[in-house]
């Protein structure tokens, strides 16, 4: 659609007085990534910033609107400061590889592992992440190393994480004896929390080394760790290949309590959890470690693991070994893809389905989007005030843009003699795409009026002529009077004087 603004912006200037015309709307468009808010933290507008975010870990940031990551892999970060992510979204998120540097985990026998982490971030600590969305979170992490990797955070360590959401795929592949794939967090250190907080994902462990026994944790929300849960709220869908032993729970996969020999007492209340597990643990003393709300608690005092719903739960392990437990159920499945638009309030994204076994996930998001209207009239232009235009949704009647139309400015009346003619206007502002502007006289015997506006009297008398824009935002009407030049007096009585007489 053309847009309307300079069309709107002309005036008609009759008898080519020039007319002074009110200031154009400037778009002051934002400042760089050192732009803060009222409390000082620094805004981040797109993946730029985001990812200058590296520069300055320990800095206060907020996201100013939603990110689609999608034109890059991403490098997580770590973060020692603040991310308020505003009720704002990063979508499209793609992961394929750890942080450069690693930190230490331990296993539920408190060996420690210098462990490579991945997520947004890789490693926060004494950190805050708040009000922060993903959407589409994509992470693949195949390496010969120690891993924790996270939707949001791979380690968090002594962090507060609240309400945060986080939806898409993690599945880590490692020959090493422990790593791990959580919703949300990998792994959990120190006296955090994560509250009010929702995952939608699918997790996937794959043991690709038949020689030595894994230990593996896995949860919808929290592979293994220690923080207060509270009133989180998990939906996933887990595969764990293990030639070793598995812990999964729909929420965390291992509750480790003792982490540390911390002495504080942690809890999981008021939670939700929907979750389906395959799994299987390909050795000869298997333990199964796969249930709702944790696969396992190192300790036998679970008193606070309390008022947590269960809204579904199931659990499969496979007695076969030589297949790895996949979503995909066919070793080369053949995908149909079926487009969903963004609407006013939602993401547009892309379903893939498996012609062969049904498997379906979605991808390739957009961002949410309003249906334009055609531009209407809000306020018409007199010769008093300006006017405005807009487009409005056809959906939900926001409006979504806005013109200025200046006001009127003619010559309200106009007298010429007979027989003569005149330009009668102006485009301004000089320079601009033309808009074609119609004339009309209300009698051509008066006065007639050419394509270009120029007037030529063919009687006596007066008669009223309109000049408006082709789009119609903009028209004026005045009158012209028509008379007799003085020589053409003189014509007149001498020859028809006598009639008079």
């Amino acid at each position: 659609m053309a847009k309307r603004t300079l069309s709107l912006a002309l005036c008609l200037v009759l008898c080519c007085f020039p007319v002074a015309l009110s200031p154009e709307r400037v778009d002051s468009g934002r400042v760089g990534a050192t732009t803060t808010d009222a409390r000082g933290f620094i805004e981040i507008h797109d993946a730029e910033e985001l990812r200058a975010i590296s520069q300055d870990p320990a800095a206060d940031y907020i996201l100013a609107t939603d990110i689609d990551m999608r034109e890059a892999l991403w490098t997580p970060l770590e973060l020692t400061g603040t991310l308020d992510g505003n009720g704002h979204t990063i979508y499209n998120l793609t992961v394929r590889e750890t942080n450069t540097t690693p930190h230490t985990t331990i296993d539920g026998n408190h060996e420690p592992y210098e462990t490579d982490l991945a997520g947004l971030f890789s490693w926060t600590k004494g950190a805050e992440i708040k009000d922060l969305h993903l959407l589409n979170v994509d992470i693949r992490i195949s390496a010969d190393r120690y891993v924790f990797a996270g939707g949001l955070v791979g380690l968090a360590d002594n962090t507060r994480i609240s309400g945060c959401s986080v939806s898409g795929r993690i599945t880590v592949t490692s020959s090493k004896k422990m790593f791990g794939a959580g919703g949300l967090v990998g792994f959990a250190a120190g006296t955090g929390s994560i509250a009010d907080c929702s995952t939608d994902v699918e997790t996937v462990l794959v043991d690709t080394n038949p020689d030595e026994r894994c230990e593996a944790f896995m949860g919808g929300l929290l592979a293994c760790g220690q923080a207060d849960l509270d009133r989180d709220t998990v939906k996933t869908t887990g595969y764990a290949s293990l030639t070793g032993y598995m812990h999964t729970g729909g929420i965390v996969g291992m509750f480790h309590k003792s982490v540390h020999r911390d002495p504080a007492v942690f809890r999981i209340v008021d939670c939700t959890v929907s979750a389906v597990e395959y799994y299987y643990e390909d050795n000869p003393d298997p333990r199964g470690y796969c249930y709702a709300v944790y696969g396992e608690i190192p300790t036998s005092d679970t008193r606070l693991v309390t008022r947590n719903t269960v809204v579904s739960f199931e659990s499969h392990a496979s007695a076969r070994f030589d297949k790895v437990l996949l979503p995909e159920k066919d070793a080369e499945p053949v995908y149909a893809r079926v487009v969903t638009p963004p609407t006013c309030t939602a993401f547009g994204f892309t379903t893939y389905t498996c012609g062969i076994c049904g498997y379906a996930y979605t991808d390739d998001f957009t961002p949410q989007a309003h249906t334009p209207g055609p531009w209407t009239t809000i306020q018409p232009a007199s010769y008093t005030e300006d006017g405005s235009s807009g487009i409005f949704c056809t959906v939900d009647g926001v409006l979504l843009q806005e013109e200025m139309n200046p006001r009127l400015t003619y010559q309200e009346s106009l007298e010429m003699t007979y027989k003569t003619s005149r330009p009668m206007a102006d485009l301004l502002p000089e320079g601009a795409p033309t808009t074609a502007i119609t004339w009309r006289s209300s009698d051509e015997g008066v006065v007639a009026v050419d394509a270009n506006g120029n007037l030529k009297s063919t009687g006596r008398g007066s008669a009223v002529v309109t000049a408006a824009t082709e789009d119609g935002f903009v028209f004026a009407t005045f009158t012209v009077g028509v008379s007799y030049a003085w020589w053409q007096w003189v014509i007149l009585i001498l020859l028809f004087g006598w009639i008079w007489y």
